[in-house]
């Protein structure tokens, strides 16, 4: 163990220089921000279908739920929806008092069940929800819009960002009469929220021969925000060098 203490030394001792190089001090330093906004249409959608039913008994009014949320569950998987993509996001069950002409008091209960539906293929969300209305469903919610892959429209964004970036601090420096050298620092001071997304208005349980408002789907958007520091040079050879 002693023998081979000896190289561990030496390559301390040859490594200490190189340190102490990439520790030299930065010259002027450049620090700026920018930020920039990519957008996608919409190839998702989610809608809530929800069921209630008010019987005397909190018994029946949960079994009649249940067995109507059955039936409009199996229209729904029918149209092609897939079983991961629905999910219940609500069971309720409350009592109702009811004030009568004589003054008195009626007391029944109202059990509610909701569900996420999730439709993958665009083309089918008026199919499901005129199979959902068919089979019993008391609300549909406003669907909702988005983009099934927002990470790579995110990523889009991030890039466009440090792109304009780059331009930013380049011509920045060349204003200056100087140019840039090694980058000191990059990263991301934050991201904007995604935009507004149409919604389409609440629906209640349709006629069978209703015909579906048409759908808009429009553009989502998201941003990116970067910074970066770089090391700027006297440019006395009279030029600009491009940003690496």
């Amino acid at each position: 163990m002693r023998a081979a203490a000896a190289p561990l030394v030496a390559l301390m001792t040859l490594a200490a220089p190189a340190m102490a190089q990439d520790a030299r001090p930065y010259g002027p330093l450049l620090s700026l921000s920018a930020q920039a906004e990519a957008q996608g249409v919409p190839d998702v959608a989610e809608i809530s279908i929800r069921v209630e039913t008010q019987a005397p008994q909190s018994g029946l009014a949960m079994t009649e739920t249940g067995r109507r949320m059955t039936a409009v569950l199996a229209a729904v998987r029918a149209t092609g929806i897939a079983a991961q993509d629905i999910a219940t996001t609500d069971v309720a069950l409350y009592p109702r008092r009811e004030r009568l002409k004589d003054d008195e008091e009626r007391l029944s209960y109202v059990a509610s069940t909701a569900v996420r539906v999730r439709v993958r293929a665009l083309e089918r969300l008026g199919d499901v929800i005129d199979a959902a209305t068919r089979a019993g469903a008391d609300q549909i919610d406003a669907p909702s819009f988005m983009i099934s892959d927002m990470a790579g429209i995110e990523d889009e964004a991030r890039a466009l960002a440090v792109a304009r970036l780059f331009d930013k601090a380049r011509n920045m420096a060349c204003a200056a009469g100087m140019y840039l050298g090694r980058l000191v620092a990059l990263g991301e001071s934050g991201a904007d929220a995604p935009g507004p997304m149409p919604r389409m208005a609440m629906m209640m349980r349709a006629e069978a021969d209703a015909m579906a408002p048409p759908i808009e789907l429009g553009l989502r958007s998201a941003g990116a925000s970067v910074t970066g520091t770089w090391e700027m040079t006297p440019d006395e050879a009279g030029r600009c060098q491009a940003p690496r």
